[in-house]
């Protein structure tokens, strides 16, 4: 998928539907690509591209020499992540609060080539004290309820198996990424979070409930400008979108292909009603 398409809109659409399948690792289940931290990094920053990190890294100490006294080191390690930036190569800028999900390889294996939408689905509910004079001078008060609510659904960054083979990324109110697998402890962490409605799952907030997802779970953090309103229940749940638009079940979706499914459609083997809902939307917005 191109970088310059708009995710959702109708060259995203029209760009997916002319995908081509290519095989996907057979073995799967028994192996999994590099992870993030098998990568160069400098602090915080993680090199995507290896080989030309260590071209960096070579031009860097031609420059600056070997020397490894701290200041030195330092200054050669600000020289490589220019000489990086300068070739526009791909960093990512760790940090932990993405990171809390933990994976097992199966799972890494259903967000990657399985699970093509998710559905992110979070629920609030606030007191806040309400006063206002009344012609005694004395102040009435009395709470008041709000619910925030948020229902939203990911698209698939990439379409088809080949461009996957490096991982997958889910982009929407809810973002899922495993192209960036950070192995910690024996386990393997995938990038997740998630905003919405009166919430977020990093940054600043109060912890009001969990989003259950996979091997652990991202925190509701509430984010009010009000100080007198108090969270009193947030609940929050991740579900794979394994239907249509009629609420029909899509079936064998471990190794579904968008682009075979359009095609059995286009020759007449599917009806309409039978394609997968991401299916449905593809063929709505390139025929509109």
């Amino acid at each position: 998928m191109s970088d310059f398409v708009e995710i959702g809109s109708e060259e995203y659409y029209k760009e997916a539907s002319e995908k081509k399948k290519k095989s996907q690792p057979i073995n799967f289940e028994n192996t999994i690509w590099q992870t993030l931290d098998q990568k160069p990094s400098i602090g915080n920053l993680y090199f995507l591209d290896s080989l030309l990190y260590n071209s960096c890294k070579s031009k860097a100490e031609e420059e600056l020499g070997y020397s490894q006294e701290e200041e030195d080191l330092e200054e050669r390690e600000k020289r490589i992540i220019e000489l990086y930036e300068e070739k526009e190569g791909d960093i990512e800028r760790f940090n932990i609060a993405n990171y809390q999900v933990g994976a097992s390889i199966d799972s890494i294996y259903d967000v990657t080539f399985k699970n093509r939408m998710y559905q992110l689905d979070v629920l609030i509910l606030t007191l806040r004290t309400v006063s206002f004079p009344n012609l005694y001078g004395l102040n009435i008060t009395y709470p008041e309820l709000t619910t925030y609510a948020t229902r939203s659904s990911t698209l698939p960054l990439f379409t088809e198996s080949h461009e996957r083979m490096t991982g997958q990324a889910h982009v929407g109110g809810l973002k899922i990424d495993t192209r960036f697998i950070l192995r910690r402890n024996g386990r393997y962490l995938i990038k997740a979070s998630a905003v919405g409605n009166g919430f977020t799952t990093n940054g600043f907030g109060a912890p009001v409930g969990i989003i259950s997802f996979l091997g652990g779970s991202l925190p509701i953090l509430f984010v009010s400008s009000d100080p007198e309103e108090q969270p009193l229940y947030a609940f929050g749940s991740i579900s794979p979108i394994e239907y249509n638009n009629s609420g029909e079940k899509f079936e064998n979706t471990r190794n579904w292909s968008l682009s075979e499914e359009l095609k059995k459609y286009e020759d007449g083997d599917i009806e309409f009603e039978k394609l997968s809902l991401l299916a449905q939307k593809t063929v709505q917005t390139i025929a509109d």
